[in-house]
């Protein structure tokens, strides 16, 4: 269903089948005669007048209640049906039903204010708890594949339950609720904007700790998700200027958590923490970025360089925005954390994450102060020798171009291993992979210049090396 805004919802209403006549009724008139107030006297007869309503009329209802807002608030009659009906639905077994109720709530939470909140703060909370500590071995399993995993005549454990929602079964739709459900906050804590600070610092800024933490720590993608989305809508929309000055505890918690996304195995969720990081950057004041930006400056530089394009474009876009042309500077300031940063990377199981790495350690000896880098040149080359040795070609591959980038650099202190470096160097000159075959031969040559006058036995040795295999290029693999 077309679900974007109350007309396209009441067309494709129309085009589902056995409707009851009443439905059929009020979503002709609606289309006939629209006004506001007609929208809102007919959003009972989507959400109670049936029985059992399809899950398509649920849908129209709260698309109503959503886009009229303001007129559902301010009407003594509908509003408590719409919010009744929010209470009843927030674990409705169709997902598409759940996610508008959110939105419902949040367009509401807009015109009432933190009451909202605290009314269905509690209900919110228990479903949270209930789905949240669910196995994760389930994380990224449909039902399918569930079933085709598990002997299903053996019964499984019950999972936890709330009164709403006596229906549970596995810990898959727990999964499916959990996010909804976090969505649903998320939404309300966007409508309320910088009302929502008021509600922050309660039970020692819990909201932080039990829903924001744990959902950016949990091992299904969707949810982590959801709550660097949570994350994005405080910075963006909630907490002032100078805020996390007053409430240092609130900034390193966040800070905490983006380290996490800016690093996910998951593309989506790593740009949704990139998203989240830009505007929580853009919060801080300028003594709160030095307080932050020795652990986010490394893992924003790393991700210009990610394999996922949507990832790269936005971190690069971040990039110049928030440091412009004080980009060099800064990452010298944080050499040290950087350093950290790409070696640790360099061993990640993600090969995308080794590559990106190697990038960011030939850029961090080519084009940042030396004598900031220079006290790390040994960790950066101690990286690059085992990414050469890398199975996944694109790794070594940028490996060999970091490597030769930091024996130019720092020819001397680079002296001591680059035996070894040209020993691989050498390997991949007989690589399958042309690109491979070609950075290769570019490194030895960055290597000889950078010894051409100190070391002239290191030169001939190269001079030989390039001259034993030169007369093989005419059957390398293309």
């Amino acid at each position: 269903m077309e679900l974007s805004n109350a007309e396209n919802a009441l067309r494709s209403l129309l085009r589902r089948e056995q409707l009851p006549p009443h439905v059929i009724d009020a979503a002709n008139a609606l289309l006939a005669a629209p006004s506001s107030a007609a929208y809102v006297d007919a959003i009972p007869t989507f959400l109670v007048d049936a029985e059992k309503p399809r899950w398509e009329v649920l849908a129209v209802g709260f698309v109503l209640a959503t886009d009229f807002a303001k007129d559902v608030a301010a009407h003594d009659s509908v509003r408590p049906i719409v919010l009744a009906q929010c209470h009843a639905h927030l674990e409705n077994l169709e997902p598409r039903v759940r996610r508008l109720v959110g939105k419902a709530l949040g367009a509401l939470a807009s015109v009432l204010g933190v009451g909202l909140y605290r009314e269905f703060a509690a209900e919110l909370r228990e479903i949270v708890e209930c789905n949240i500590t669910r196995s994760p071995e389930f994380e990224e399993v449909n039902e399918e594949e569930y079933f085709a995993y598990f002997d299903t005549s053996i019964p499984l454990a019950s999972p936890l339950s709330t009164p709403k929602s006596p229906h549970r079964l596995d810990d898959i739709s727990g999964f499916k609720s959990l996010e909804t459900c976090l969505l649903t906050i998320k939404y309300i804590v966007h409508g309320l904007g910088p009302a929502f600070l008021e509600l922050l610092p309660e039970d020692n800024f819990g909201f932080l700790s039990s829903i924001v933490v744990r959902s950016v720590r949990h091992g299904n993608r969707h949810v982590r998700n959801v709550g660097f989305e949570t994350i994005y809508s405080l910075s963006k929309g909630v907490l002032p200027s100078g805020y996390l000055t007053a409430h240092p505890t609130v900034g390193a918690t966040i800070t905490d958590c983006l380290v996490r996304g800016l690093q996910d195995p998951w593309s989506e969720v790593r740009l949704t923490a990139s998203q989240a990081t830009r505007a929580f950057v853009n919060l801080c004041t300028a003594d709160e970025r030095v307080t932050h930006y020795p652990k986010l400056i490394p893992r924003m530089a790393l991700n210009r360089h990610y394999v996922a394009e949507g990832v790269k474009q936005y971190s690069r876009d971040t990039w110049t925005k928030l440091l412009g042309a004080d980009g060099r500077r800064i990452v010298a300031t944080y050499a040290a954390e950087c350093v950290a940063c790409y070696v640790d990377a360099s061993d990640a199981d993600n090969p995308f994450v080794r590559e990106a790495a190697c990038v960011c350690i030939g850029e961090l000896a080519a084009r940042v102060d030396a004598d900031a880098v220079r006290p790390f040149v040994d960790d950066l080359l101690l990286a690059c020798r085992v990414t050469l040795q890398d199975d996944v070609f694109t790794v070594s591959d940028a490996a060999c171009s970091a490597s030769s980038h930091v024996v130019l650099a720092f020819p001397t202190e680079a002296r001591s291993c680059v035996d070894k470096l040209i020993k691989w160097w050498t390997v991949h000159l007989s690589d399958d992979v042309w690109s491979v075959r070609e950075n290769a031969a570019i490194a030895l040559g960055t290597c000889a210049r950078a010894y051409a006058t100190e070391d002239p036995a290191l030169l001939d040795s190269i001079v030989a090396i390039a001259a034993s295999f030169c007369p093989r290029r005419r059957s390398s693999p293309r």
